[in-house]
């Protein structure tokens, strides 16, 4: 018997179940050449534009090919034209990708009539969480919360937002509507992105918005180091006993609850304040996530989830995440990150129902 033979053969079929595994095919799908289209939901400037774009520089080192990452901006709707066309027209062979802001997952759960998406049907590849900042216009002429609650404007004080099921305009909402109940204020929306948002603010076209940390320190963060602008407060994350600790990326600003222990003497309570609660649960640790069209394989998500992993200790994405964020961001990867959407999905019954009533008013 030639066992040199039999060797030879064994190892020529191994190859060739190798070559022809998911995982394989997966592989060749990114041969060099190939272009990914990474759909960012937002104008240019905003905190989930200013991430996918640094995702965008760092991901492709990683994947097998060096594919080359393609920016695409699709704004419209708070996010929503975007991934209604990701959930519907984008083909689920791995070269369409889209990076959700945690309004993306707030208008599926408030069942916004124009969500035509289902998160739970579309991959996820990683989710990062970001703290929402607060801020208002210098021309406000207040510093802090507590300032802002004493202020008498004469007129109401004007919120800007891109739609009214932005996460960043909901969160604002239950503040100034549900818990600050005394603030007299004005809602305006239709804005593409968070950063028109600053630039009326800016203009003093509108008073007081907020961003997550990415879009923050590239667009309002130089206001504030001018004066221009003033931080009120950031919404926080939660840690793994459910307490809100200030976002790493944000840490030099206090949260909300420190912020009302100060002006109130007392913690926040009640239906609102667990309704802020959950959106920080869904709004901040499931802040930006990447997800692929219905019917992507499962191969082609570990490999990419894969990349996102090694991408998280490249030290050039590092540097560049600290530059930009302030911090290295906690980022769930694959089966992980599944786990953080489908714990964000689920907040209880009542909170949605008191959500859906409190907008109904604003």
């Amino acid at each position: 018997m030639n066992y040199r033979l039999m060797s030879a053969a064994f190892l020529a079929c191994l190859v060739l179940l190798v070559s022809a595994s998911p995982r394989a095919d997966a592989e060749t799908q990114y041969s060099k050449g190939t272009r990914i289209r990474l759909i960012i939901p937002f104008s240019p400037g905003g905190g989930t534009d200013v991430y996918g774009r640094v995702v965008a520089r760092h991901l492709s080192r990683h994947i097998a090919g060096n594919p080359t990452i393609i920016v695409q901006n699709m704004p419209g709707a708070g996010g929503t034209i975007a991934f209604n066309f990701l959930h519907h027209s984008a083909k689920p062979d791995g070269l369409t990708l889209g990076v959700s802001s945690s309004g993306t997952l707030t208008r599926q759960q408030l069942g916004y009539k124009g969500a035509r998406y289902d998160l739970a049907k579309m991959p996820i590849i990683s989710v990062a969480g970001f703290g929402l900042i607060t801020y208002v216009g210098a021309h406000v002429g207040a510093r802090s919360l507590g300032e802002l609650l004493k202020l008498n404007l004469g007129r109401p004080l004007v919120m800007a937002d891109t739609s009214r099921e932005s996460s960043t305009a909901i969160r604002r909402t239950v503040v100034f509507k549900a818990i600050l109940k005394n603030v007299v204020s004005k809602q305006v929306y239709g804005y593409p992105g968070y950063s028109d948002v600053a630039a009326a603010i800016q203009r003093g076209e509108a008073d007081i918005s907020g961003m997550t940390a990415p879009g923050f320190n590239a667009t309002v963060r130089p206001a504030v180091k001018e004066g221009k602008a003033f931080v009120l407060y950031h919404s926080g994350l939660l840690d793994a006993q459910g307490n809100i600790i200030r976002d790493p990326a944000a840490a030099e600003y206090p949260t909300f609850e420190e912020e009302y222990r100060k002006v109130f003497g007392k913690s926040p309570s009640g239906i609102a304040w667990e309704a802020f609660k959950s959106l920080v649960v869904a709004g901040g640790n499931f802040e930006k996530g990447l997800f692929a069209p219905p019917g992507t394989p499962q191969a082609t998500i570990d490999l990419l989830a894969d990349a996102v992993g090694k991408m998280l200790e490249d030290p050039r994405y590092i540097a560049d995440a600290e530059k930009i964020f302030g911090a290295r961001i906690k980022t769930f990867v694959g089966a992980d990150a599944a786990k953080i959407l489908e714990g964000a999905m689920n907040a209880p019954p009542e909170v949605q129902s008191f959500l859906k009533e409190l907008l109904k008013q604003g």
